[in-house]
């Protein structure tokens, strides 16, 4: 069925609505609630109630419903709709405000249908923590939103069969240190946090499942104090996820022993993506087994000693002071420890907003004759595709289906 008519907005005229519920026909539908502040306070409500005087008798087959209207009179309108009985299908749910009231932040009252599988706030916050409904949810989405650690940590403690979760400008209230022990989420392999304190939030959570995390710009890591930014938070979140195997960095200001002690805390990574974290090649030097007593090694004793060796795609973006020289070297390396019997070494390159400079080509085609293909969009336009001729028929990228930026997982938040 055609998304043109299983898409029903609120903003829409009455008549576009009453034409999509027809051809629709028994399709699931998406209902977006959400009514432009040009219109009056009583005019959006007016609007609003006809909207859902004319989906009401569908609502048993709404999957995916997005509350975020301009005013809370109509937020709770449409939470009253919400509470009805009767959707029988609805798997996710958004609820949001256009802005955050300090005096109407959170909404009261368990509204969770029992099959609902993904729940998403954005700038408003509902404690549903005496619902026992919450445990079925998979997928939690806070943004812009503030709330207490202690309510945070109990929100976790209500969904233990979460699996994906993305904190994206999530402000604590306090600096409340959990005495409690830590909410252990067994089944979550994915976490986003981003312009969020990361430390904070980390310490009322064990993940030892996770697959993939993206660290994004965390709070207390600024551009004019990169030595004291962030120092503890990334080796010990590596530390105690050492089963990660994908790893994305933006905004990440570290010094160097911060990097290489990171990046030794992750054997099985094999997935890393570094953002406008203003690395130099001795960020990466762990990957490079460059450590103390090493220099003038052959690469088969390097490999020996370098971190991440089941590594198997780089990506670096806006990167202006990495050269293509380093990573060579890593890649080069971890040729090396194929010969040897190792692992794969690395299949995937990619350069992307980096300084055309510092990408020489004849490293580029060096790498090329290694792996399955490097990708290179830089600073001054320059774009290229060079990939090993004995490999040209396999697909391009990375052969994980998820991108380079779990952007499946990212769909409430801005890109970064």
């Amino acid at each position: 069925m055609p998304l043109l008519w299983t898409n029903l907005d609120a903003a829409d005229p009455i008549a576009n609505t009453e034409i999509r519920i027809r051809r629709s026909q028994t399709a699931r539908l998406t209902l977006n609630m959400w009514i432009p502040p040009h219109f009056g306070k009583q005019e959006g409500k007016a609007k609003l109630s006809r909207f859902i005087q004319m989906v009401e008798p569908e609502r048993h087959r709404v999957q995916r419903l997005v509350i975020e209207p301009f005013s809370r009179m109509w937020m709770l309108h449409s939470l009253h709709f919400l509470r009805q009985d009767g959707f029988d299908s609805l798997e996710t749910l958004q609820l949001g405000s256009a802005e955050e009231d300090p005096q109407h932040r959170g909404v009261k009252g368990a509204i969770l249908p029992a099959q609902l599988r993904e729940l998403g706030f954005k700038r408003v916050f509902a404690d549903c923590t005496g619902s026992s409904l919450q445990a079925n949810i998979a997928r939690l989405i806070l943004a812009e939103v503030t709330v207490s650690l202690p309510k945070l940590q109990s929100t976790f403690l209500a969904m233990p069969g979460l699996e994906a979760l993305v904190l994206d400008v999530v402000r604590v209230e306090d600096r409340w240190v959990p005495s409690a022990e830590p909410v252990v989420l067994a089944q979550l392999r994915y976490l986003v946090v981003r312009n969020s304190k990361v430390a904070l939030i980390s310490s009322i959570i064990e993940t030892p499942s996770l697959f993939s995390l993206q660290l994004d710009n965390p709070v207390f890591n600024r551009p004019f104090d990169p030595e004291n930014a962030e120092t503890i938070v990334l080796p010990t979140l590596t530390r105690q996820n050492g089963q990660l195997r994908r790893l994305h960095l933006v905004g990440c200001l570290m010094p160097a022993d911060a990097w290489t002690e990171s990046f030794y805390n992750l054997p099985d990574l094999e997935y890393l993506r570094i953002k406008g974290c203003e690395i130099e090649a001795s960020h990466l030097a762990g990957l490079r087994g460059l450590g103390t007593g090493t220099a003038g090694m052959e690469n088969y004793h390097r490999v020996q000693l370098s971190a991440c060796q089941r590594l198997e795609e780089l990506v670096f973006e806006n990167e202006v002071a990495i050269d293509s020289g380093t990573v060579r070297d890593i890649v080069e390396l971890r040729s090396t420890n194929l010969d040897t019997g190792g692992f794969g070494g690395i299949k995937w390159v990619t350069f992307r907003g980096c300084d055309s400079d510092l990408i020489k080509d004849e490293d580029v085609q060096a790498m090329a004759q290694l792996t399955k293909g490097i990708a290179c969009d830089l600073l001054d336009g320059k774009e290229a595709w060079a990939e090993d001729s004995d490999k040209s028929s396999e697909s391009a990228g990375s052969a994980d289906s998820w991108d380079s930026s779990d952007e499946g997982f990212e769909s409430s938040s801005e890109e970064d």
